[in-house]
């Protein structure tokens, strides 16, 4: 529209002038809309968290599996607009077995990609509770909500 403004007038004035200002304009419009789409993108280039709502039924849905005894660390990454990483450490109850801790990770991944389709991967990484860390850990994750989430209070 700009370039067409800036064409009939140059022509029906026969002044070249609307013609370079209609191009300023369009360079000047490229450069808002670059600036824009920069601006929503750059916090996926180098990988932003879950909104904390959606982190929080995340941590509540892994919470939720028959053998997890705790989520000592949840870490989650927005790959992509439609594309959500999950990632945690898990403390299991000591008498799960092998086969129930595979069979949890399965109904994780389950229970979060039906609920949510846009998250892609889900990891979980069986760990041991270490007498004495969990205030280590609960600072740590809070530290990284603060870090990942620019909107995080």
């Amino acid at each position: 529209m700009i370039a067409g403004v800036g064409l009939n007038l140059s022509h029906a004035t026969g002044d070249e002038l609307y013609d370079g200002l209609a191009s300023i304009l369009i360079g000047l419009l490229l450069l808002v809309v670059a600036i824009i789409l920069a601006r929503n993108n750059i916090s996926l280039l180098v990988g932003r968290a879950v909104p904390e709502p959606l982190h929080r039924e995340i941590e509540r849905e892994l919470a939720a599996l028959p053998t997890v005894h705790r989520i000592d660390t949840l870490l989650t990454m927005q790959l992509g607009p439609d594309d959500v990483l999950v990632a945690a450490k898990v403390d299991f109850d000591d008498e799960a077995t092998g086969a129930d801790i595979e069979a949890a990770a399965d109904e994780a991944e389950r229970r979060l990609t039906g609920r949510y389709p846009e998250i892609g991967y889900v990891f979980l990484d069986p760990t041991r509770s270490m007498p004495g860390t969990d205030g280590q850990r609960a600072r740590r994750i809070q530290e990284h909500h603060t870090l990942g989430d620019p909107h995080a209070t």
